[in-house]
């Protein structure tokens, strides 16, 4: 098969849309099938863009969002491309720029070869009608970004963002996405289309265990033997990264000796360390900021617990990786992630935005070794029904199953 990714977001910049499109780019090629990604040029190179076939588009950046930044594709050239190159799929991972103009060029080149077909039919010429199949992914809640755009009310957003959203995946011969809940939410807005749910996957080659990475890493922040709790995502507002900090203060009262690793960047970074500074953790609390994949496999590895207090997550990428390097999780109960954090059994869950809760459930863990060593084994158990593998093999079956409706 011939498959066009298009997407909004998509490296250097670092999120999770990023990392499941280029991870399954990578192994459908690897698989003998063509894969070609449709993305916002960037300021910065991307190495795996000469790996990859890669076509970028002028972009502005998104100032609310300045991590984020808005595509403007030529659309009758990309048009003419896909046509000419025969592709079966357009897979559309993001709904805005991108994404609908994988939707319009898809419709607009359907119809056409619908009419070419219709006049073939009536010259008594072999038809030869082959749709494009239009696959729609379902990744982000957009809701649960209103705040970006204060002041306007984030009720308001959410109730647009519902209804552009319900439009656009009705728009897809079938839709994607990673998890019951949000089949269940995209069933609640409305949306008719065949739903199927389908891990983004872990890399079970790449994600395992560390251990001389982990000592490694003790060593050089000075953790040594002490308890480390560790958080790894972006560091934005709406993933409340702060309650993990200030979370820190409550486990120091039972645990003194406890250290904490937050791994990653992003636009809140600055006002986190500001906060830290403020509760006088800065000898506490080691923020790392982007690092390599070796040391993000490190971090996990070293982790005596996984936090996090994200309350977005339409699956939950990082608990998985947590999970493939044997570390066991306490998590926040929301959106998907009591899917794959099974209260007693791969981690502990808090009430959302509870602190005290937050802090209570990772002392317990803390003070439990037999329960960690338990919830290990049963989260790399986990890990295998999430293998890349098996995703891919899935996503084969839904591509050819929506060519098949042609």
């Amino acid at each position: 098969m011939k498959i066009a990714l298009f997407t909004d977001t998509y490296f250097p910049q670092i999120n999770g849309v990023s990392f499941v499109v280029r991870n399954h780019a990578k192994k459908l090629i690897e698989r003998g099938h063509e894969v070609e990604i449709f993305a916002p040029k960037s300021k910065e190179p991307y190495e795996l863009d000469n790996e990859i076939p890669t076509h970028r588009f002028k972009s502005i950046r998104f100032r609310p969002y300045p991590d984020y930044d808005i595509a403007f594709p030529w659309i009758p050239k990309i048009q003419s491309y896909i046509s000419q190159g025969n592709f079966d799929i357009i897979h559309c991972h993001t709904p805005f720029s991108m994404g609908l103009s994988g939707l319009f060029i898809a419709k607009s080149l359907n119809a056409k070869k619908r009419i070419s077909s219709k006049l073939n039919r009536i010259r008594k010429r072999s038809p030869e009608f082959k749709r494009i199949a239009l696959v729609g992914t379902f990744h982000t809640v957009i809701s649960d970004f209103g705040h970006v755009l204060k002041p306007v009310p984030e009720r308001l957003t959410g109730k647009v963002a519902e209804k552009f959203g319900t439009k656009f995946y009705n728009r897809m011969d079938l839709v994607i996405t990673p998890s019951e809940h949000t089949r269940g939410l995209l069933k609640k807005y409305g949306v008719e289309k065949p739903i199927h749910v389908l891990s983004n996957g872990i890399d079970r080659d790449l994600f395992k265990p560390d251990r001389k990475g982990a000592e490694i890493l003790r060593k050089n922040y000075k953790i040594n033997n002490n308890p480390l709790i560790l958080h790894v995502g972006r560091i934005s507002e709406e993933r409340n990264v702060d309650e993990f900090v200030r979370s820190v203060p409550l486990i120091l009262n039972k645990i003194p000796g406890a250290k904490f690793l937050v791994v990653g960047g992003g636009p809140s970074l600055e006002k986190l360390k500001e906060l830290a500074s403020d509760l006088n953790l800065n000898n506490i609390i080691i923020f790392t900021g982007r690092v390599e994949q070796h040391e993000l496999i490190s971090s996990y590895t070293a982790a005596d617990i996984f936090v996090t207090p994200s309350t977005i997550d339409t699956q939950g990428l990082v608990v998985l990786e947590s999970f493939a390097c044997e570390t066991p999780v306490v998590a926040a109960g929301a959106k998907a992630l009591p899917e794959i954090v099974i209260e007693n059994e791969t981690g502990f869950l808090f009430e959302p935005h509870n602190v005290k809760h937050l802090s209570e459930r990772a002392i317990e863990l803390l003070a439990n070794p037999q329960l960690r060593e338990k919830m290990a084994k049963n989260g790399l158990e986990m890990v295998k029904r999430h293998d890349i593998e098996k995703s891919v093999d899935k996503i084969i079956e839904i591509y050819e199953s929506s060519l098949n409706r042609n």
